[in-house]
């Protein structure tokens, strides 16, 4: 009797494994692009000022510090004249970094755990708003910061991280990112959801680009808080794009305001996460789930840690100032962009790569650009490694489209807030492990921070060969219903 019921068990985790594969709503709305597009003015705004914050706060920090005005004003300039002073600004520097990463990480992550459950019962569009909501204030404030430095008198660069405060109590990039992947996995069909997911990376990618493409020319035009107050306004678009134009995706309810505040912080939510995230699936449903979550959050590790101290690498590395930094990572984002649709349109469609084929191949790609980076001597060898790497953003798309045929339609927005989560989780040892490297090896080896990106992602290529492997015998146990089904 209970092997019977077990039995029962296995085949109501198949049929329902089964019905995962054939997912996906009756009418695809992918003509629809308004959230693509209050994204982009999101993404644009928020990059516009990103270098330049940092810049801004290596000038304070030189004020702050009791160096001289006329010294600082130089020292913004990258001149090799106050190399030694810049030696000294760069560690506080990369402590304010530091703390600024984790403040705006912790927070968000935990809130982005309770705010993907509830958005599966009130909506997406909610959390969309007040995340939008939250960056516009937060660049107003960046604004406001820098105005009153530059034309009454320098403010302590800590200032800036109070400035986070309202996008981090809003949900911040995990919130974000959690409603709007929930919002492409509503809205649009199983067929085109790659398509759609490798879109919302390629904005984040045009973002920055653009963003970091007109800092310096807007910069060089106006001035610094002229540049924060045109982010600002950017950021305020997108909210009103996705305010009037982006339609809610999941069904309303009768539930009141205060019922569904109530619900917002319930502990049964938590609980509900884990279940949904480790409980057992068919097919080896559980394992392949649980290893592309530890990838995601490996790559945002890497990723967020290189940001930390990427920029002081440059300008202590090559002496770059804040123009040619930007004309580099503009350079960088447009290769990553032919890469990811070179790899999309071509790779996957017309040569048929599978999303793990194209995982892999992302994770060797980044692996290889930073360890040739950890060595790179001259400028142009940073531009060379950057054109013979460029699929190595394909990673992260196509991960989350494997996630999205593994688990049912119910459980999307509980598995990617717990996956954001974790994502941002990881930035809360990345952020002092690679401050840390950096500033222990600044005089002697100012890229060994490279080979720990490097490493990381060797290990996430090993994990991501095995998840084929496990892929292959999935498929090997799912074909057999299919053909019962087609018959």
């Amino acid at each position: 009797m209970e092997r019977s019921f077990d039995n029962d068990n296995q085949e109501d985790e198949q049929e329902e494994e089964v019905e995962v594969q054939s997912q996906g709503r009756d009418t695809d709305e992918s003509g629809k692009y308004f959230l693509e597009l209050g994204l982009l003015f999101l993404f644009i705004g928020n990059n516009l000022v990103q270098t330049l914050l940092q810049n801004q706060i290596i000038k304070q920090s030189c004020t702050y510090l009791g160096y001289n005005q006329s010294i600082c004003d130089i020292i913004n300039l990258n001149e090799n004249s106050t190399k030694d002073i810049e030696e000294k600004i760069q560690p506080y520097v990369a402590n304010i970094d530091m703390i600024t990463t984790l403040f705006h990480t912790i927070t968000p992550a935990i809130l982005s755990l309770f705010l993907g459950n509830w958005s599966d019962l009130y909506g997406r569009k909610k959390i969309l708003c007040s995340t939008f909501l939250g960056y516009t204030l937060t660049l107003t404030l960046f604004a406001a910061v820098c105005f009153y430095s530059e034309n009454i008198q320098s403010l302590s660069p800590w200032f800036y991280v109070y400035c986070y405060i309202p996008a981090t109590v809003a949900g911040g990039w995990p919130s974000l990112l959690t409603a709007a992947l929930c919002y492409i996995t509503d809205t649009v069909h199983l067929s085109a959801r790659s398509r759609r997911l490798t879109i919302i990376e390629l904005i984040i990618f045009l973002g920055v680009l653009i963003g970091t493409f007109f800092c310096s020319s807007i910069l060089a035009l106006t001035d610094a808080p002229t540049v924060f107050i045109i982010a600002s306004v950017l950021a305020m678009f997108g909210f009103l794009v996705i305010t009037f134009f982006v339609d809610e995706s999941i069904p309303s309810n009768d539930v009141s305001t205060i019922e569904k505040a109530k619900n917002l912080f319930s502990p049964v939510i938590i609980v509900n996460l884990f279940k949904t995230c480790f409980k057992r699936r068919a097919f080896k449903g559980r394992r392949i789930l649980l290893l592309l979550i530890l990838i995601l959050a490996l790559i945002v590790f890497t990723f967020n840690g290189n940001s930390t101290v990427g920029y002081l690498f440059v300008r202590e590395k090559f002496s770059w100032n804040l123009k040619q930094n930007n004309q580099f990572e503009s350079y960088s984002i447009v290769c990553s962009l032919l890469g990811s649709v070179f790899g999309f349109a071509i790779l996957k469609k017309v040569f048929k790569f599978s999303d793990i084929s194209l995982t892999c191949l992302a994770l060797f790609c980044y692996s290889l650009d930073s360890f040739l980076k950890a060595f790179a001597t001259e400028t142009w060898e940073m531009y060379a490694i950057t054109s013979v790497t460029l699929f190595k953003i394909l990673g992260s798309p196509m991960i989350r489209t494997l996630m999205s045929t593994i688990i049912p339609h119910d459980e999307i927005g509980k598995i990617f807030s717990i996956t954001t989560s974790f994502e941002a989780l990881s930035t809360f040892a990345a952020s002092p492990l690679y401050a840390f490297v950096y500033k222990s090896t600044l005089t002697t080896f100012a890229g060994c921070f490279f080979l720990i990106t490097a490493g990381v992602n060797i290990v996430n290529l090993f994990i991501a060969f095995y998840i084929a492997y496990l892929k292959k015998i999935r498929e090997s146990l799912i074909n057999p219903y299919e053909q019962i089904e087609n018959n």
